[in-house]
């Protein structure tokens, strides 16, 4: 027997042991491993070299067991973005919640439209944080989003849709509030949500430049620089972006 697993069959095998929540608790976790190394494979040599048989070989269990939680690649695909879009989303709640925390222990008061941009802010930074954390998934994630090609097909891709405009709605809620306090311009949100998001693509796409050692280049600059860019041109007060700003980078200075 692998010293590791011999197969799923084998742990599900162990889950049968286990009545009622403790059996979905395992099979949970076994689907978790599963995302993992797929995300690993696909990450580091590319959505081609992740086959069934390439997953079941890492994590050795036999390939045709790993059907049983995922019927196809693209299912697998399917599930491994569904996850790094909702991980993102629970990002954008995360950062309101730490704008409300920040809002609350200020010494110097923020105002009104300062208030409503700070979780844009933090959003934004929050991004390039999951994005560090989670290399592998956000890079098939960027691939999804820019490849010409569908990285899932028509039948998978329902599940990704659904995440993604999950995330969409969380962000623009953001912003629509935002345009409520008097903080940015009147305009559509999903657009506006759309090109941050894509733009903040390219800026994980970019981190390589930090290499050089020029303190404008690295990811945190970038952003800041791009935040900056894209609220003062949708019409937010400059000083009450950098107040934004400023306030994030401590908050991410006290977390580092």
């Amino acid at each position: 027997m692998n010293v590791i697993h011999d197969s799923v069959e084998a742990v599900q095998d162990d889950d049968a042991k286990v009545p009622g929540t403790g059996r979905d608790r395992r099979r949970v976790e076994t689907s978790a491993r599963i995302l993992e190394a797929a995300a690993r494979i696909a990450g580091e040599e590319g959505v081609e070299a992740l086959t069934m048989q390439r997953l079941g070989d890492a994590l050795g269990y036999r390939a045709g067991a790993l059907y049983r939680y995922y019927p196809s690649k693209d299912a697998l695909l399917a599930a491994l973005l569904a996850r790094i879009l909702g991980e993102a989303g629970g990002m954008v709640r995360e950062a309101a919640r730490e704008a409300e925390g920040i809002v609350a222990r200020a010494r110097r008061p923020l105002s009104a439209r300062a208030r409503a941009l700070l979780p844009i802010v933090l959003a934004a930074r929050g991004y390039l944080t999951l994005a560090e954390a989670q290399p592998a998934q956000m890079a098939l994630l960027v691939r999804a989003i820019a490849a010409p090609r569908p990285v899932v097909d028509d039948a998978a891709a329902g599940e990704v849709a659904q995440a993604t405009l999950a995330l969409l709605r969380e962000a623009g809620a953001l912003f629509a509030a935002a345009r409520e306090a008097g903080a940015l311009d009147e305009g559509d949100d999903l657009p506006r949500v759309v090109l941050l998001w894509s733009a903040l693509h390219g800026v994980v796409g970019s981190r390589k430049l930090a290499r050089f050692g020029v303190g404008a280049l690295t990811p945190a600059a970038l952003v800041a620089e791009l935040v900056r860019a894209l609220l003062v041109g949708w019409g937010a007060r400059r000083e009450d972006v950098d107040d934004g700003l400023e306030r994030a980078a401590r908050v991410a200075a006290r977390e580092g």
